[in-house]
């Protein structure tokens, strides 16, 4: 199965949903202790160095149509794409 998270990353990554509307009101230090355990046992069980580089993609307007974005192995939704959420 693949996700559909972070549009042209999703066959390569994982992704970590957290419940909420953010463009109105912060995570709860609750749901962020969550993220940040969970997050810390898929780094552990997976072997990522969060403080490696990979090459994400992102859509863009004009030929060849993909950017390439370094970025490091943990990120954010926004950080492989054009969007608001964290």
């Amino acid at each position: 199965m693949v996700a559909a998270h972070t549009a042209w990353n999703n066959t390569p990554s994982i992704g970590v949903a957290l419940m909420g509307n953010f463009n109105i009101q912060q995570p709860t230090q609750l749901q962020l202790a969550a993220l940040i355990k969970l997050t810390t046992a898929l780094a552990k069980k997976y072997k990522i160095n969060p403080t490696d580089k990979v090459v994400y993609f992102e859509r863009d307007d004009n030929p060849p149509y993909i950017e390439e974005r370094p970025n490091f192995t943990i990120a954010g939704h926004r950080d492989a794409g054009n969007t608001s959420c964290p």
